[in-house]
């Protein structure tokens, strides 16, 4: 349901935190998610490593729940302004 508190939201740098919400809606995790876009683009080198997240199906603030969505440094890469997660495939 789009109106349960059941997500939870996270922007954060190696320096900053940005936003870390306890259980939010949908909508309001998404608002959140599109309120931080430039600042990620803007945040995106090897000393802030962001980090932006929207975990789904929470039951508590300390349950984080399955992953909905997420931009991280470690394993995306910035293109012209377009975020790709990047996969690691082991060849033999």
């Amino acid at each position: 349901m789009e109106d349960t508190k059941s997500y939870m939201f996270q922007y954060a740098t190696q320096q900053k935190i940005f936003e870390d919400t306890g259980l939010v809606t949908l909508s309001e995790a998404q608002s959140l998610w599109d309120k931080y876009q430039q600042s990620i683009r803007e945040e995106w080198n090897e000393f802030s490593r962001p980090h932006m997240c929207i975990w789904q199906n929470c039951n508590s603030v300390t349950d984080y729940g399955d992953i909905l969505k997420e931009i991280d440094y470690f394993d995306c890469e910035l293109e012209n302004g377009v975020f790709y997660k990047i996969t690691k495939i082991i060849i033999h």
